[in-house]
């Protein structure tokens, strides 16, 4: 049975480093970046990306204004990885209830927006 799209498109099609320790040498799939610890990654403009982890059945998501992309994964290998348990927490009502008010608060400032959207020379 031929591989599927997922596993050609996030399996390393091309070389790029040798570096074990760094998330850019891992190899470069059909637009996905391969990653360190069995993960794969599609990249964003200003530091957004997401990282996939098949094997722990999970995704990261960090929406970030960086120029530290690897600073970025490394606080994810470091930290994030480390604590994932293999069974669901309980729910707790009380956290939720204070997740759902700090993202319904989010938003992007207008002096943000402007910065990203302004052309150079203008």
């Amino acid at each position: 049975m031929p591989e599927s799209w997922v596993a050609q498109a996030t399996a390393k099609q091309v070389s790029n480093g040798s570096d074990p320790t760094k998330d850019w040498d891992q190899g470069y799939g059909f637009q996905f970046w391969r990653c360190r610890h069995g993960a794969y990654r599609a990249d964003g403009a200003h530091g957004q990306f997401c990282v996939v982890l098949p094997e722990r059945d999970m995704m990261v998501v960090i929406t970030a204004n960086t120029k530290d992309m690897q600073g970025e994964l490394n606080v994810v290998w470091d930290k994030l990885l480390p604590a994932i348990q293999p069974q669901a927490s309980p729910e707790n009502a009380e956290e939720q209830a204070k997740l759902k008010q700090t993202l319904n608060n989010l938003a992007v400032r207008p002096t943000h927006i402007d910065s990203v959207l302004k052309l150079p020379g203008s």
